[in-house]
């Protein structure tokens, strides 16, 4: 059974791709993160020893701290935002293995991304989308930080219609003009 201070995978996962999605901070340290250098989708990755720094960003937020094993490091740097009145909580668990980022729906958005990366787009018939989209952000935004700002509310919708609405068309009723 899961602590107070910790949200399993199970239910994070039902709240990613929500409009009040937790942000979610990985903490884990250099070596680890060296050795298996992979994110939970949206998560962005911080120094546990300087989390004090991200305070202003995390005011008012619902925030998951990820680290490797979901133990020491994470429940610490929970116990520290706590004490500065962030609504937080840590990964049950730790990070990749237990998240299962194999399933459909990361498959899915992964096969997207991999078209739109790679100028593949018979990978994926949304290939070409996301790559105008995010040609269109890199002319947008200037600013790298903004651009991934509004950049990660597209990846959510994205992966919210790879979850649960890639089956979904919107044909028109037969007679009717386009």
């Amino acid at each position: 059974m899961a602590s107070p201070i910790e949200i399993s995978v199970s239910h994070l996962l039902r709240r990613i791709g929500l409009p009040d999605q937790p942000v979610l901070v990985d903490v884990c340290l250099d070596d680890d993160f060296n050795e298996d250098p992979r994110l939970i989708p949206t998560a962005r990755r911080w120094p546990f020893a300087r989390i004090e720094k991200l305070l202003p960003e995390l005011q008012c937020k619902s925030v998951v701290i990820i680290c490797q094993k979901g133990k020491k490091l994470s429940q610490g740097v929970v116990a520290v935002l706590r004490s500065h009145s962030i609504k937080v909580e840590a990964l049950a668990g730790g990070m990749v293995d237990e998240f299962r980022l194999h399933s459909s729906a990361m498959d899915r958005l992964a096969q997207v991304v991999r078209g739109a990366d790679t100028d593949c787009h018979d990978l994926a018939p949304q290939a070409a989308g996301l790559l105008a989209i995010s040609v269109g952000l890199s002319r947008q935004y200037k600013d790298d930080t903004e651009q991934l700002e509004v950049g990660m509310a597209i990846y959510d919708a994205l992966y919210r219609w790879a979850r649960d609405g890639f089956d979904e068309g919107h044909d028109w009723p037969a007679g009717q003009a386009k």
